[in-house]
């Protein structure tokens, strides 16, 4: 291998000289049962992180802030741009395109929505920047309000992922982390339980 080099959004990547065989790496205590359905590619490795929060709007109100493309800048504020690239009916296939900025520099990400059910759920797999990223956005009605679940899955090219996971898993929950309490923070300002 050559040495680790900051890509764009702060995730370190190595540079190899020859393919190695796959690693998938979940959050503590993530069974075999928890892996993505589409495993990560020959020489990647992933990490996992699921994180959930009450939010004391009502779950129509978190979902619309979930679905909708134009208001991702206001509670990811790593998202410059998102456009959509071809509209399906029904949303599933529909294909986008987002541009991420941070610290460390601009990454273009396109995507793809693999689930949604109006309402309750959305999912989306994006690939760019050397990484691939699934998230699926759960909503469902709280006694306080709305429960939000998140799951995503960083896919990262090469065997030292695994090495790397302790310092990249930190990062891309505190990210997700500071996403959620935002969107909590303007969901529960838009209309309070």
């Amino acid at each position: 291998y050559s040495s680790a080099a900051e890509e764009p959004l702060g995730v370190p990547t190595w540079r190899l000289r020859r393919e190695p065989r796959s690693i998938d790496i979940c959050a503590p205590g993530a069974g075999s049962s928890d892996r993505p359905a589409t495993g990560p590619s020959r020489g990647a490795g992933t990490v996992r992180v699921r994180q959930s929060l009450v939010i004391a709007a009502a779950p129509d109100v978190v979902f619309g802030w979930i679905e909708d493309p134009a208001r991702a800048r206001l509670w990811q504020p790593d998202v410059a741009e998102t456009s959509v690239l071809h509209a399906e009916p029904g949303l599933v296939g529909t294909t986008f395109r987002e541009v991420l900025k941070d610290g460390h520099g601009q990454a273009v990400m396109e995507g793809r929505v693999t689930e949604f059910s109006p309402g309750r759920a959305l999912g989306m797999r994006m690939h760019g920047a050397g990484m691939t990223v699934t998230a699926r956005y759960v909503v469902t009605q709280h006694p306080q309000g709305t429960l939000l679940a998140v799951d995503q899955t960083l896919t990262l090219p090469g065997r030292f992922t695994r090495l790397l996971e302790p310092v990249i898993r930190p990062r891309v929950a505190a990210r997700a982390r500071r996403d959620l309490e935002r969107l909590k923070e303007l969901c529960e300002r838009e209309t309070p339980v």
